[in-house]
């Protein structure tokens, strides 16, 4: 395997130090300037490190991140590693980086091959449009999640969602939840309906069930462990592929009840101005996307995603109250905590 060359960003000078020598010592790895790297290492707790994090998300073409937080980091755009840091989590994240880089790129295909039909970013409908689609929740993931959710936090034992995919583990006591797949993996598969999954594994696989985990349950969750409400949040915005649930008519006045805690939850650039839009004041899905000039899909999954955790409400408003805000108002830096969420799942 080849040997990595990694720039170190935002670490104080001692902490900066300590990391180029594990890297060197324990990681086949050597540290260079920042233009000259193939692999970033952010300290997020470091001065500036807002900064340097959102040029790295513009960077062009872009290269694979490692952070460093004491608290925990939602997004796809890298390898979250908690502090303490320990050399051998850290030696892991290389590795499986420089292993996905060496891997072949996929062949191109013959001409006149059976190629698949081009695919939209948002999924099955073109984020272009201005109608809206729908989905049903409860031929997905979220809705199975939400079942567990509810009867793990009323029994307050460990379950295990087996799907013929990779076991999704549930933690109440701790509100945590755990996969062993990345988001890239994890939004590939909410992509799919419950039924095409079963379909897919063939007659003689594994049934979809909850049950209970006691082996799980006598440890601690796996680092890497997700937020309960985090992962809902993220689950139902790649289950919705840009469409609205079936229960919400894009006519229909609604409002958050709360600001999202965006900070912890994956979420695109277009999330901040949607929330700071419905938080203000009630408006249906399509005078939000005419507001914001954004295409109907982006509304719809941010919706979507608000919808599975309740945070929606639908006043009963006059239809005067609902023409849309002559502009998109600031983005507030305001935040909700979601106290009321689990509540809400345990059906209370």
């Amino acid at each position: 395997m080849k040997r990595a060359n990694v720039a170190i960003l935002g670490a104080p000078p001692r902490f900066h130090s300590l990391l180029a020598h594990v890297l060197s010592q324990n990681c086949r790895a050597r540290v260079v300037a920042a233009e000259q790297a193939d692999i970033c290492i952010i300290d997020l707790d470091g001065h500036g490190a807002g900064e340097l994090l959102a040029a790295e998300r513009r960077r062009q073409p872009p290269r694979p991140l490692i952070l460093l937080s004491l608290r925990e980091v939602e997004g796809e755009e890298g390898v979250w590693l908690k502090k303490p840091l320990q050399s051998r989590e850290l030696a892991q994240a290389l590795e499986r980086i420089l292993e996905r880089q060496e891997r072949p790129a996929p062949q191109r295909p013959s001409a006149g091959a059976d190629l698949p039909e081009p695919r939209s970013p948002a999924g099955d409908i073109d984020p272009t449009a201005d109608e809206a689609a729908f989905y049903e929740p409860r031929d997905y993931l979220q809705n199975l999640l939400v079942a567990a959710y509810r009867q793990a936090l009323a029994t307050e034992m460990t379950l295990r969602i087996d799907l013929g995919w990779e076991p999704i583990v549930i933690y109440p006591r701790q509100r945590l939840v755990w996969v062993d797949a990345d988001d890239r993996k994890l939004r590939a598969f909410c992509r799919l309906p419950l039924h095409r999954v079963v379909r897919l594994r063939g007659e003689g696989g594994p049934q979809t069930v909850i049950q209970p985990d006691p082996e799980a349950g006598l440890r601690e969750p796996p680092p890497g462990a997700q937020r309960m409400d985090a992962f809902l949040w993220k689950v139902a915005w790649w289950n919705a592929a840009g469409r609205l649930p079936r229960s919400v008519a894009p006519d229909r006045p609604l409002q958050l009840r709360q600001w999202p805690n965006l900070t912890r939850y994956w979420h695109p650039p277009q999330a901040l101005p949607i929330a700071a839009l419905l938080y203000r004041r009630a408006q249906t899905t399509l005078a939000a996307a005419r507001v914001l000039r954004l295409p109907m899909a982006e509304v719809a999954g941010f919706v979507s995603a608000a919808s599975a955790l309740q945070l929606l409400r639908f006043p009963e408003v006059h239809a005067a109250a609902t023409e849309p805000v002559t502009e998109a108002p600031r983005v507030s830096e305001r935040q909700g905590l979601f106290q009321r969420i689990m509540k809400r799942l345990r059906g209370k």
